[in-house]
């Protein structure tokens, strides 16, 4: 029984310090902030990076897991996904064209709304460059730990209808994206974690071609 109180004890201790590591950004830190991200995103020309994605849905008994690789260049970008099945998107031209396993297929973004705010975060998360967009999402910013918080909740109305919150975790050190949260309205979840993150290195252009 003592042990047990031990353990319940330095649980209660444990999760006291994690909320403690989360803190609101002040006025002129939130400023600092979006300076360092702007300058460091400017200087990338080209990002690849390793990624791994959990979809979580509350009537299914399992997450569902992938990973693959991302390639952004020039404002284009491409998700590979490797595992469990082959399957690429690219967003390009304001455009999403998806094979999924030899089937193409092809949507205008600029017809959808949701589409188009969805690559917008998307294409804007990869640097970390322009995801602060004030008139379409109420933004709050933490300091956790060495890294950043950035949770963005929508003001409009369209929106809100497929995005409940989304959540950006940057790198303190080179304030790229490190993780994407995005919240549906029914709870349904999608975490997205990078790794390996290469800047700038070449990248062919056939990588956007469909």
């Amino acid at each position: 029984m003592r042990n047990h109180n031990k353990l319940i004890v330095v649980l209660l201790l444990i999760s006291t310090c994690m909320l403690g590591q989360k803190k609101a950004l002040t006025s002129s830190e939130i400023k600092a902030l979006k300076i360092n991200v702007e300058n460091y995103s400017s200087k990338i020309s080209s990002l690849e990076s390793n990624f791994s994605q959990v979809k979580h849905m509350d009537f299914m008994e399992k997450d569902i897991k992938s990973s693959g690789k991302l390639y952004f260049k020039s404002g284009n970008v491409r998700w590979e996904y490797s595992s469990p099945y082959n399957y690429y998107m690219i967003l390009k031209n304001n455009k999403m064209h998806i094979n999924d396993n030899g089937k193409k297929k092809e949507m205008n973004m600029s017809s959808s709304e949701m589409l188009k705010e969805l690559s917008k975060v998307i294409s804007g998360t990869i640097q970390g460059k322009n995801i602060f967009d004030e008139s379409k999402f109420q933004i709050n910013y933490y300091k956790v730990s060495e890294h950043y918080q950035v949770v963005m909740v929508p003001k409009d109305k369209n929106i809100k209808k497929y995005i409940k919150q989304v959540e950006i975790g940057l790198s303190g050190n080179t304030y790229l994206v490190n993780t994407i949260k995005v919240t549906e309205p029914t709870e349904d979840y999608t975490i997205i974690t990078f790794s390996n993150q290469k800047k700038n290195n070449t990248i062919s252009d056939a990588k956007f071609n469909f």
